[in-house]
């Protein structure tokens, strides 16, 4: 998964907090809704880059789940969270984070219950619960509220334009092609991630950030035409890889020896 893109008007006045997300516990008795463990916890990641934040990315955080022998998706307890937390802290390399989230969802009779907490691991304190529910229909909607409730918990200021795109890329995308760009994220085979990533554009023409993930696996092949093809179907520019688009889009169109393209 690409990195952070923080956009200048929305980069906060204090620094930025580095976050490790769960996968969000399944507390269903449904075991075909696993997929929204790491699909939760990796969108969630999204709304927080959005709001100027630092977020341990997927294939980090699985590294050091195995290593740690956590389950993805397993109940943690404080003490555990805190453990893991202070690993990172310790270690040379890699992201070094100073807040972990952990997250749970339960889907009975249509309704969907999303809950998240805010560990501060150096000062090893836990933040209340914090839950938003709602019809599985409207599920984007309600993680959109649970991202921003955690955003006004931890005084990040989100300005009322990213509110307001926030509320219309959650609103714009069907459920079914949210569902599928989540298990691509979710999914460590390339291959397998594009196929997925392609599908939830045919589900959604114009997925802005399928359209971009897409774009950034086959600019990774140097299949630079494939590439430039794919980014220009992006109807908007993606939250929250704004910047990454047009740098990548750009990138695309010089390797293409498009200098016009670049200059767009």
């Amino acid at each position: 998964p690409a990195g952070p893109a923080i956009l200048a008007a929305d980069a906060p006045d204090a620094a930025p907090h580095a976050y490790l997300i769960m996968p969000f516990e399944n507390t269903a008795e449904d075991r075909s809704l696993d997929w929204l463990s790491t699909g939760l916890a990796h969108t969630l990641g999204e709304y927080l880059l959005g709001f100027g934040q630092q977020v341990m990315d997927d294939e980090e955080r699985s590294v050091l789940l195995e290593g740690s022998g956590i389950p993805a998706g397993a109940p943690l307890a404080l003490a555990s969270a805190l453990e893991l937390g202070r690993r990172t802290l310790a270690r040379f390399g890699g992201m070094r984070i100073d807040r972990l989230i952990l997250g749970r969802f339960n889907v009975e009779n249509g309704e969907i219950m999303l809950a998240a907490r805010t560990i501060d691991v150096r000062q090893e304190k836990a933040r209340p619960w914090l839950s938003r529910s709602g019809r599985l229909t409207d599920l984007q909607e309600v993680h959109r509220d649970l991202a921003l409730a955690l955003a006004k918990d931890e005084n990040i200021q989100v300005s009322g334009g990213r509110s307001d795109l926030l509320r219309k890329q959650s609103e714009d995308a069907p459920l079914l092609a949210f569902d599928t760009y989540s298990r691509a994220m979710a999914e460590s085979d390339t291959k397998r991630r594009l196929q997925l990533l392609r599908k939830a554009m045919q589900q959604f023409p114009g997925y802005p950030k399928a359209a971009y993930q897409a774009g950034s696996l086959l600019a990774r092949e140097e299949r630079w035409e494939e590439a430039a093809a794919v980014l220009g179907q992006a109807t908007s520019d993606p939250f929250p890889y704004e910047s990454d688009f047009h740098l990548l889009s750009a990138l695309a169109a010089l390797k293409r020896k498009d200098p016009r393209g670049a200059m767009a």
